[in-house]
């Protein structure tokens, strides 16, 4: 969230920064475990991580720089092309004016207060599996059941489903009912192969 209210820039600034530091890390965090478990040092680790970021920055710097020289008109225009539409570089824009006017946005009784009631309720939505892990702790399943994980899958299963049948209202359960239905088509038509895979 932006620390910046009604100063635009200040809040894209601010948000690209934190996003791709953020990003960065979780990014580095996530290569350690891997590391460890090929018997690499974090040290090693580490400084391999950094050199590999010194370079790649060097690089998109360098993709950054040609492609807005070459492209400009095509990324200036609201449309874009099918190739280069600027389409991230506009989020970061987005992003900072939505949060710097987050007041009139975001707060109860404004037109998106359910962005910021999420996080509520978001943040009591494990509540049920924890309670029931502690009252029938020998029933394993309720430790496995991570609800954060289950809810941001569940989100990316609707981004892509919208994606792939953007007509519908209920694009979810019709994704789920063709998947279902090829899968057991493919599993009876094919009784010998399918078991192995």
């Amino acid at each position: 969230m932006a620390m910046y209210f009604d100063e635009i820039p200040a809040s894209m600034y601010f948000t690209t920064y934190t996003y791709h530091g953020l990003t960065q890390g979780w990014l580095l965090l996530r290569d350690l475990k891997p590391a460890q478990q090929n018997k690499l040092s974090p040290k090693a680790t580490f400084v391999t991580q950094v050199i590999g970021c010194i370079m790649v920055a060097l690089l998109k710097y360098g993709m950054m720089i040609t492609i807005v020289q070459n492209q400009a008109t095509i990324l200036e225009s609201a449309e874009g092309t099918n190739i280069w539409s600027g389409a991230q570089i506009q989020q970061f824009n987005t992003l900072a004016i939505a949060w710097s006017i987050a007041p009139q946005m975001f707060s109860v009784g404004a037109r998106y207060e359910w962005v910021t009631a999420a996080f509520l309720i978001g943040s009591l939505a494990p509540l049920p599996f924890y309670i029931m892990h502690r009252l029938f702790p020998h029933q394993r399943i309720w430790s496995y059941l991570n609800t954060s994980i289950i809810l941001w899958y569940l989100g990316y299963l609707f981004v892509v489903s919208m994606r792939l049948l953007p007509a519908t209202t209920s694009s979810v359960p019709s994704v789920n009912s063709t998947c279902n239905v090829i899968d057991h088509n493919i599993s009876s038509s094919e009784t010998t192969s399918y078991p192995r895979h």
